[in-house]
């Protein structure tokens, strides 16, 4: 597994049930990673010496059940340590522990600091332990920190105990060959759960071309495609078929499979026509089209 050039980083946050804290929720999220592999040069040297930092996500403000949150995604990722692609050849040379937090009065970034400075310790206690019991002694650790009080007079809460995110060969490989790789944590505590879903890439993929699933074909000669991105982690697009009626086809992670035609029988002119996307909400999605009467035609999608 030579040159996998990746990034890792938080995309999403579900929240499955709210926490017992009064209002709604605010929870942030803690990343640390680790860099087993990682030296520096004594006398000409390599000595191993493990790198290490801690990113935080949020907090996320007005968190109701079931909703879902973005993250920055891939402009703010936990590996490369800094937020750079990074080649990543070997999973256990890693280590990658997750903390949610629920904010209350507390400082996020203060939190963050602390834990920061808890890892450093831990990850020079532990230099001649082996992988399994490294990861058993930084979980410890960041646990034992984020009960540490950042302010009053309500502290901020773990939402469960800290775990280990872990990609394996294989799905690093994935992300080499251009897939884009999830992976789902689920935290349950303080009366609350949360789902957070973490994605790892090649950055490189944008650079190469490839057919998008399906066996639908277009006029290469008279249409252009319409895309919108209503929310990060989201794409649409729109085309008028050689049928002349509206098609679409979507992206959330990994593209829908197949393009499929819009409800309604109205048609518009293949050859002459283009469609005009936008997304004013992240739960909005609306087309227009000039139709064969010279009208302006719209359409819209909601979820609800």
């Amino acid at each position: 597994m030579e040159g996998i050039v990746i990034q890792i980083y938080l995309t999403n946050i579900h929240c499955n049930e709210e926490t017992d804290e009064v209002g709604a929720d605010e929870p942030y999220v803690l990343v640390t990673a680790v860099n087993l592999a990682s030296t520096v040069s004594v006398a000409g040297f390599p000595v191993p010496l493990p790198a290490f930092e801690v990113v935080r996500y949020g907090p996320f403000e007005d968190v109701d059940e079931d909703e879902t949150h973005f993250a920055p995604g891939i402009s703010q990722s936990f590996w490369s340590l800094t937020n750079a692609p990074a080649t990543l050849n070997d999973p256990d040379k890693v280590i990658f522990v997750v903390a949610l937090m629920e904010n209350d009065n507390g400082d996020p970034e203060a939190l963050r600091g602390i834990v920061k400075g808890i890892v450093g310790g831990s990850v020079l206690g532990s230099l001649s332990f082996d992988r399994n019991n490294k990861v058993i002694k930084l979980i410890s650790d960041v646990n034992s920190a984020l009960g540490t009080p950042t302010g009053a007079p309500n502290f901020d809460d773990k939402v469960g105990d800290p775990q280990e995110l872990r990609f394996s060969s294989e799905e690093l490989n994935q992300a080499e060959s251009g897939q884009t790789v999830s992976k789902t944590l689920v935290f349950n505590g303080d009366g609350g759960s949360y789902t957070l879903t973490f994605e790892v890439r090649n950055p490189e993929q944008w650079r190469r071309w490839f057919p998008l699933p399906g066996q639908a074909v277009f006029d290469r000669e008279k249409q252009q495609i319409a895309a919108v991105s209503r929310a990060p982690g989201n794409l649409d697009l729109f085309v008028i078929g050689f049928d002349n009626r509206v098609w679409t086809t979507f992206w959330n992670g990994n593209w829908n499979g197949d393009w499929f035609l819009l409800p309604g029988q109205a048609v518009f002119d293949r050859e002459k026509q283009q469609i005009a996307a936008v997304s004013r909400t992240p739960d909005n999605l609306d087309l227009f089209v000039i139709g064969f009467d010279n009208h302006v035609w719209s359409a819209w999608w909601s979820p609800v």
